[in-house]
């Protein structure tokens, strides 16, 4: 009764809060919101979280949108979904993550933000391979180049459970650095 009470109430606040401060649920709805979709191509490093790794290459792509679920007053909330690929001894990880960054500095030339990531990887040998989930915290920066065209920056955090391949606990906890260049339809 007492968990039923409390998310009542939490359920009631939240909302209230969301309505009070021009918080808009499903933006995507209202034909004054711009998804600002684009495409970018990322490459620079991966420093895996164990004794035996050194920096690695990185390479990926990332499709990028505003948020179409909820809308922000003050910033906006950039939606960042990449595909990257590294290769750390003998060991090849292959990660979807979603990147709902706040961008709480933002105009036409530039924006900055954060956020957390969540992300499913596909970690492989040449005999075995595991999927694990991901889930960790980052920044990024971005400069419009022009209308269309923009270079950016971001570093995230990134923990999971071990990966198993062949019987032994495999850490990919990470951090990863890139640049990325992209287009903006």
């Amino acid at each position: 009764m007492k968990k039923l009470l409390f998310t009542s109430i939490a359920v009631l606040t939240l909302s209230s809060t969301l309505y009070a401060n021009d918080w808009e649920i499903l933006p995507v709805l209202n034909s004054e919101h711009n998804l600002a979709p684009s495409i970018a191509i990322l490459g620079g490093g991966v420093l895996l979280d164990n004794e035996d790794s050194k920096t690695e290459s990185l390479y990926g792509l990332e499709v990028g949108l505003n948020c179409p679920l909820i809308k922000v007053p003050g910033g906006k909330i950039r939606q960042q979904i990449q595909i990257t690929k590294f290769e750390d001894n003998n060991v090849e990880i292959t990660e979807v993550t979603l990147n709902p960054h706040y961008e709480f500095y933002s105009s036409d030339a530039f924006a900055l933000g954060m956020g957390p990531n969540f992300g499913v990887a596909k970690v492989e040998t040449s005999n075995d391979n595991d999927t694990v989930f991901t889930y960790g915290f980052g920044a990024n920066v971005r400069a419009n180049i022009t209308k269309e065209l923009f270079v950016g920056a971001q570093v995230s955090y990134e923990t999971s459970n071990d990966a198993t391949l062949s019987n032994v606990s495999t850490n990919i906890d990470n951090i990863k650095y890139f640049a990325k260049i992209g287009y903006q339809f």
